[in-house]
């Protein structure tokens, strides 16, 4: 199955921090932590479309996200 991806386009809010306790590291190798955020109204806007690459997907796991770059 080919499905053609059109242009996506989404908004990544911004937090800030006010305090960030680092609790030790978890056997998977990701740390613990206690942390106090805030939202704010800034935003990044993020776009991605199709452009001229051999690259094929984006593949995601609990592991933080991975994009293969050619």
């Amino acid at each position: 199955m080919t499905i053609e991806m059109q242009m996506m386009q989404v908004r990544a809010p911004a937090k800030i921090n006010l305090s960030l306790k680092i609790l030790g590291r978890r056997a998977d190798g990701f740390h613990e932590i206690e942390t106090l955020i805030v939202p704010v109204s800034l935003c990044d806007e993020i776009k991605i479309d199709n452009s001229s690459c051999s690259f094929t997907g984006v593949t995601s796991s609990p592991r933080p996200l991975q994009i293969a770059l050619d």
